[in-house]
């Protein structure tokens, strides 16, 4: 009968010493702003918990779903009922999607429109390093494909080999960050 309790105390010791396990999903952060998400989920261990989140420029937290959070490295302990402990880091990335309308609203521009065979890109001043151009004419058809580092030049003149045809052309601007922008462009042909 005492080995049956030494079992039984030995079995209950060793799911106590089991921490809680932790999973989170993210929702990054809008470009420039403090709107990410974290959705942690505990399972294993021994309710309640006792959560605590630490994360960029001192930011502390005890919620197990945190918000309005900046673009950074996010970490969680969990201990639980009988100081059992978990911990998890995740990364809240800035979404740079998100900044699509601010970027191109700045002085990036194309010129002149409508354009014979050759048209100039401005960068402006808040689009850097290496970025990738693509002209597509409207049937979706690439006639153009050229990777541009901005640090080294403000703009790009467009000069194709060959004479383009007069009608409708999309230029598509993508930093390395992945922000997309695009620009109509009207050719008035040879």
């Amino acid at each position: 009968m005492k080995s049956f309790f030494i079992a039984i105390f030995l079995l209950i010791s060793a799911s106590i010493s089991f921490a809680a396990n932790l999973t989170a999903t993210t929702i990054a952060s809008g470009f420039g702003k403090s709107d990410g998400k974290i959705n942690l989920v505990i399972t294993g261990g021994f309710a309640p918990y006792t959560i605590t989140w630490t994360g960029p420029s001192g930011y502390t937290n005890n919620t197990t779903h945190p918000d309005s959070l900046a673009p950074g490295t996010y970490c969680v302990t969990v201990s639980d009922y009988y100081c059992g402990v978990a911990t998890l880091c995740v990364v809240i990335k800035e979404n740079p999607n998100t900044s699509v309308a601010e970027i191109s609203n700045d002085n990036w521009s194309v010129y002149p429109s409508p354009f014979s065979n050759r048209f100039h890109v401005d960068f402006g001043t808040r689009i850097t390093g290496l970025v990738r151009l693509h002209l597509y004419d409207m049937l979706g058809k690439s006639v153009f494909d050229q990777s541009v580092n901005t640090n080294n030049q403000s703009g790009y003149d467009f000069d194709p080999m060959q004479p383009l045809p007069s009608g409708i052309y999309i230029l598509s601007l993508q930093t390395q960050d992945g922000i997309r922008l695009v620009r109509r462009l009207l050719c008035s042909g040879y």
